[in-house]
């Protein structure tokens, strides 16, 4: 199973915005039976360079930014339903 997130990336060449579908790493499963075992992935990227001008997205740093997205909206939603009362009316 891959989990994805779609991220946003600013090009360092020329500043523009590319939508990025990340697919996370994920760990072999080396174990039990055959039927549930598979190789380690080491992740993917759509598309993999910039759609303005072509600069090439490194792989790690867009990983990198999903994973801290997906941290950051995890905490937001833990303090959001920890405090029922810093709801408005």
């Amino acid at each position: 199973m891959n989990d994805t997130k779609r991220i946003m990336w600013t090009c360092p060449q020329c500043q523009g915005l590319t939508e990025v579908e990340v697919t996370f790493p994920t760990p072999a499963q080396t174990y039990g039976p055959p039927e549930k075992r598979y190789p380690a992935s080491d992740g993917e990227i759509n598309p993999e360079e910039c759609v303005r001008c072509a600069f090439p997205i490194d792989r790690d740093i867009a990983v990198d930014q999903a994973t801290e997205e997906l941290r950051a909206a995890k905490e937001y939603a833990a303090e959001a339903g920890a405090d029922p009362q810093s709801e408005e009316p």
